[in-house]
Parts: structure tokens; C-alpha cells; sequence
């Protein structure tokens, strides 16, 4: 049997987690009350989650290959997006015959580091830049009681899953330019919301309300 307190940090062997205590109440990834943690040791069960990616600024041209009656129409700029490189895991795993003081759920948190043209204005309000990354500097975490079927099966998924793929943000008319006002941290915060929402299409079991942005 193994005790593992809930408090400024959990570690699982090698691995360790910063989470706070988990409220009583869990209404995310299943109810956890605390009569559920009670009486001595049951399996558990474990969500963590995670993703990052890096950007590059593209543009899109219209009139490559169209003629007019007076000649051909120079190429010009449709509209600019950034082309996103995501990669996206989840971690679910059962850990059998262990106490745990408290279930707990931990918000995930995602960084955007842009750089180049319009990475910092005077206001502050920096949005996607020309290039950058983004990160996850928290990692999402579920911990509760496993759930279970009248004849005590575990219905709770487990493995692990990586997946990474292309998605285009910051999509916006014309060149792109620092005075638009197209590009700003909230508009990109609102494109790493729609990120988000494909993320379970990679891993289904992705959480997005565990998505701090």
C-alpha cells in the first residue's frame, strides 16, 4: 500500500507535479467527494496533459496565375496566417492500492514567446509576432477515485498518446503589418482557444477545461 498526501507537491517516482489540494468536490472528469477517499486504499486515477509548438508567419498570395485583358496582374497578398506547428500528449495511467488525502485537478498553462516583427509594442498588447513558440509551463492533472462498473472493472482510459500536426491562427487580410491592429494578445489568446479545441480530435482524451491560456 502507498500514502500519498496531497500537498505543495506530488512526486510519482521520478516524476514530480507542483498541484495544490483538490477541492472535495470534483465536477471535472468525474465526482470525487470526500467520502471517496475514505476508508483506506482504493485505485486511482491520473489524467496529465500537455502541448507546445513553434510558428512561423506565411502569407497568401491571390493572382499568381490569372491574366487580365492588358496583361498579367502582379501577384499580390491575400491575407497573412501563422502556419503552427502543434504537438499535443496526454498521460492516463491506474494506480492500484494507493491513498491519496484528496482528489485534485490542476489547470494547465500555456505561454506564447513570440519574437521578430511586432513581438512587443509600447502597449504591451503583444500578439503572435512574425515567428515564436509556445509552451506549457504547468501541466494539466486530474487525480480521483477510478470508476468502476457493478462488477469493479476500471472504466477509466489508460496509455499514453503524441501526436503533432499543422493548424493555421492569427489569420488576418492583406500584408502584415505591426499598426493593423490585428495582432494582439488577445486575439491570439482567442487562436490558442480554437487550437485547443482540436486537440482532442489527436488525443481524445485531452481536456480543454483543464486549458489555462
Amino acid at each position: 500500500m502507498t500514502t500519498v498526501p496531497i500537498g505543495p507537491e506530488v512526486t510519482f517516482g521520478t516524476n514530480s507535479v507542483n498541484v495544490s489540494p483538490g477541492p472535495s468536490l470534483m465536477t471535472s472528469g468525474g465526482g470525487c467527494d470526500a467520502s471517496s477517499v475514505s476508508g483506506g486504499p482504493r485505485d486511482w486515477y491520473m489524467h496529465t496533459q500537455g502541448y507546445n509548438g513553434f510558428y512561423e508567419r506565411r502569407e497568401q498570395f491571390r493572382d499568381c496565375n490569372i491574366s487580365k485583358l492588358n496583361g498579367p496582374t502582379a501577384p499580390s497578398v491575400e491575407y497573412n496566417y501563422i502556419d503552427a506547428r502543434t504537438t499535443v500528449w496526454t498521460n492516463d495511467q491506474i494506480m492500484y492500492n494507493t491513498t491519496f488525502s484528496a482528489c485534485a485537478q490542476v489547470l494547465q498553462k500555456i505561454n506564447i514567446q513570440p519574437s521578430g516583427a511586432c513581438s512587443a509594442v509600447v502597449s504591451g498588447d503583444a500578439g503572435w509576432g512574425s515567428n515564436g513558440m509556445y509552451q506549457t509551463s504547468g501541466i494539466g492533472l486530474i487525480l480521483r477515485p477510478a470508476r468502476k462498473d457493478a462488477g469493479g472493472n476500471i472504466l477509466d482510459p489508460t496509455g499514453v498518446c503524441q501526436e503533432s500536426f499543422n493548424f493555421e491562427l492569427g489569420v488576418a487580410p492583406g500584408v502584415y503589418s505591426c499598426s493593423s491592429g490585428w495582432d494582439t494578445l488577445s486575439n491570439a489568446r482567442t487562436d490558442l482557444a480554437r487550437l485547443g479545441n482540436e486537440l482532442n480530435n489527436y488525443c481524445p482524451t485531452f481536456n480543454t477545461n483543464l486549458v489555462d491560456i
